[in-house]
């Protein structure tokens, strides 16, 4: 299994990086070897050695018979257009499943964090709110994320069907958050691992 992703992907906490962060303990559960290509700050849009993009391009997948994906939100922080962020995903799965038709691929959209509100500073949930001058909340990219990869027929793996229970109310940020908004601690990464397991586990192949 390769995981490809940002820096919760990785496994960063927001204070130092979790010791099993969510691919070594998935692959742990499921029994299958795990690469962690998560990289901090690693969008879909991008060019850098952090980015999607490259990550495809220099990878070589052969061994691989699952990867998943899990990007989006530095794109949210970053990228003023969704549009952008929506044809180059569609691009690079593309070319992915093109050059790897056997790999078993599976989105997971960005798990839910908070930023500080343009008018009073304090931090409220990123589901519902435009980041900046962006005109699109975080929901708004995972719903088109979920678009993308129900286009490539891509199994998706969609962190509202269980933030009531990760992050059951908005003051939890603060205990479910190494950094109190958006980077997991690693209780949560472990708690976050079972759900991947298991839908891996219903749905690789």
């Amino acid at each position: 299994m390769v995981s490809l992703g940002d820096s919760i992907t990785k496994g960063w906490t927001g204070v130092d990086y979790a010791t099993t962060p969510y691919p070594k303990q998935v692959g742990e559960t499921l029994g299958m070897t795990s690469t962690n290509l998560g990289e901090n700050n690693g969008k879909v849009v991008g060019s850098s050695s952090l980015d999607l993009t490259y990550n495809i391009d220099n990878h070589n997948f052969d061994k691989d018979d699952v990867a998943t994906i899990s990007y989006g939100v530095n794109d949210y922080f970053h990228d003023l257009s969704l549009m952008s962020v929506q044809s180059t995903l569609d691009q690079e799965l593309t070319e992915l499943q093109a050059q790897y038709p056997n790999l078993q691929i599976f989105g997971l959209l960005p798990l839910n964090c908070y930023v500080a509100d343009a008018t009073t500073g304090e931090y409220v949930s990123a589901a519902t709110t435009m980041y900046k001058d962006h005109a699109y909340t975080l929901n708004d990219l995972r719903d088109m994320e979920a678009e993308v990869y129900k286009a490539h027929n891509i199994k998706v793996l969609d962190w509202r069907d269980y933030e009531g229970t990760i992050i059951p109310t908005d003051d939890a940020r603060m205990t479910v958050f190494g950094d109190q908004r958006l980077h997991p601690t690693q209780a949560t990464y472990t708690e976050m691992s079972g759900y991947i397991s298991d839908f891996l586990q219903n749905n690789i192949k």
